[in-house]
């Protein structure tokens, strides 16, 4: 039999202990919705050809795709990406020309989509902020395009002026600094 006061202490510590845990702060978890995930539409080591008209390809690697959680305090935030390499680039200038990067971040209640591709001036665009438009694209339409400009920043590192980039099919053509058009073969 347990002696009266150490029952006593023993209700006690209990109790603060049970007081502790109520009064501990909760995690708050900011999770993506399938909305959110809409905008990644690449698989891991997929390869995406464009083509020119005279028949030339360039070929982009999807060389990593993850997803996990930034953590600040008890604020979970989840994040999802790939990473965009351009294969058997000879034109790299400095290390990260031939990378880009396609970023879906949940912040508080709002979700960024933040923009990157090989040789392209613009880096860190911000998707989900700017409008749809209708696109014709080798002949086919598409309805949830976004055209990014960069041709007043191309130089040698930065060839490409423009993408087109759907929201429900990625990127789907490039445009160089001399007018040249690579629409994406699926």
């Amino acid at each position: 039999m347990i002696a009266p006061i150490k029952k006593q202490t023993l209700v006690f510590c209990l109790s603060f202990l049970a007081i502790l845990t109520g009064c501990a702060e909760k995690s708050t978890y900011y999770k993506l919705s399938e909305a959110d995930m809409s905008w990644l539409h690449y698989d891991n080591n997929q390869i995406l050809y464009f083509q020119s008209p005279n028949g030339d390809i360039i070929q982009y690697d999807v060389v990593f795709r993850a997803k996990a959680y930034t953590v600040e305090g008890n604020t979970y935030s989840e994040f999802t990406g790939a990473d965009i390499s351009q294969v058997d680039d000879t034109t790299v200038v400095f290390a990260g020309d031939n990378k880009g990067l396609l970023l879906i971040e949940k912040v508080e209640e709002s979700t960024l989509v933040t923009f990157s591709w090989p040789h392209f001036a613009i880096k860190k665009a911000p998707l989900n902020t700017l409008p749809l438009t209708l696109a014709n694209i080798g002949g086919l339409n598409f309805g949830d395009v976004i055209v990014l400009d960069g041709s007043l920043l191309t130089d040698n590192r930065n060839y490409i002026s423009k993408v087109w980039i759907s929201k429900s099919q990625g990127v789907l053509q490039l445009e160089d600094s001399s007018g040249v058009l690579w629409i994406r073969s699926f």
